[in-house]
């Protein structure tokens, strides 16, 4: 009995009215479609391969540059 009493003075009753009962409706959309996506990680595949061999020929000329060197001395 005594943990009844307990209880109803720890615990209130809240009752909540609402003065219009109105709701908004949303509705989602993609804005990011999967072959756009697709389209860009191969668009920026693509680039970052193209430096990549880009810089592969910068390095074999900069390498054949100081075998020219080597080779021809200081003339």
């Amino acid at each position: 009995m005594c943990m009844l009493h307990i209880l109803r003075e720890d615990f209130i009753k809240l009752n909540i009215y609402f003065e219009e009962l109105n709701f908004e409706e949303l509705e989602e959309q993609i804005d990011y479609e999967f072959t756009q996506l697709m389209s860009d990680v191969g668009g920026t595949i693509g680039l970052w391969i193209g430096l990549s061999i880009l810089s592969i020929f910068e390095l074999f000329h900069v390498l054949l540059q100081i075998c020219h060197y080597i080779v021809r001395g200081n003339q």
